[in-house]
């Protein structure tokens, strides 16, 4: 299967992006509006290409479309998921709505789009992944996915994460703490054999270690529980997060728990360049991490046996969101 990532788009992006709109809409803007006309259009791109809600989509590397999403404090805007013909028709497109879902559900907010009225193959497409018709004009149809609400259900992938709730922890509590630490010990323990070292440093941490922590955790409940657990840490000055830990718990893998747990750090985290490290042995971390959009920006190795860790980060200049308010969990 292809590689699916993102990187934020850049000024110099803009003439790409055209390209792609261009492959996609102009039929369809021939269609409702009889002509395509260069001028007009290149002026209307020039005005709604923003680098901040723009974003390029990779296919191994390489640029295959273009993401533009606006988040507001009442709904996520889908404004273009648009893909060159060569790939098209692979799952490419599906995986990038996925990763859109997965971000709004986990800020408990819908997903908001339109499309032309003439272009029934995205009408299908989006009604495919949850969207239903809200409203239409002669040119255009309005459709929304996702019935966000305080800790509401979250639109996930098939199985126990679309039953999962994210929620804010409260790790100062001793319960709470030792619940994370449990989780934590389990999934390290995985981790550890997987890079194959006899010395893992995260096994070492204690739950008074995370009673004291000035990170800041998400926890992923399968009904009351704690199954999953991402933590946060902060640098204000240099507008820079850090994905200290993400876990989850061996039985509940593979779930896209993972992905939930991530796409909510990414929320609180919006605004901010995030990074995170993570072991280079560790391909399942990685290929989630490059589908959301991080990059590699260094090596280094660690410890007795010289663990190699790779560095990543995300740049992603949006404005700050509110945050999700703790639980007691």
């Amino acid at each position: 299967m292809s590689t699916v990532a993102f990187r934020a788009a850049q000024p110099s992006d803009s003439g790409f992006a055209f390209e792609v709109a261009e492959a996609a809409m102009r039929g369809d803007v021939e269609q409702t509006w009889g002509e395509w006309e260069p001028n007009f259009q290149r002026e209307h791109h020039a005005r709604s290409f923003k680098t901040e809600s723009h974003q390029v989509i990779l296919v191994d590397g390489e640029p295959a479309g273009i993401l533009a999403v606006e988040m507001s404090m009442a709904h996520v805007q889908l404004e273009y998921l648009h893909l060159l013909p060569p790939f098209r028709n692979q799952g490419v497109g599906s995986r990038v709505l996925r990763s859109v879902l997965d971000a709004a559900a986990a800020a408990h907010k819908p997903v908001r789009l339109r499309t032309l009225a003439v272009n029934t193959a995205a009408r299908r497409f989006y009604a495919r992944h949850g969207f239903v018709v809200t409203g239409a004009t002669p040119e255009r149809v309005f459709m929304q996915a996702g019935a966000p609400g305080p800790q509401a259900q979250l639109h996930a992938p098939a199985g126990t994460a679309h039953r999962t709730r994210i929620v804010a922890l409260d790790h100062r509590t001793p319960a709470t703490a030792q619940r994370i630490h449990a989780v934590q010990r389990l999934a390290y323990a995985q981790e550890a054999a997987l890079l194959n070292a006899t010395h893992f440093a995260p096994l070492d941490r204690t739950p008074a270690d995370v009673l004291s922590s000035a990170e800041r955790y998400l926890g992923a409940l399968l009904a009351d529980e704690l199954v999953g657990a991402v933590s946060i840490e902060t640098d204000l000055r240099a507008q820079r997060m850090t994905i200290a830990s993400l876990v989850v718990t061996p039985m509940h893998q593979r779930k896209g728990i993972g992905r939930l747990l991530l796409a909510a750090a990414l929320h609180e985290c919006r605004g901010s360049t995030v990074t995170v490290s993570t072991g280079a042995k560790n391909a399942p971390a990685l290929a989630l991490y490059g589908s959301f959009g991080f990059v590699e920006r260094g090596r280094r190795t660690v410890g007795p046996e010289a663990l190699s860790v790779i560095e990543l980060r995300r740049p992603e200049p949006g404005p700050p969101l509110r945050p999700i308010a703790p639980d007691g969990h």
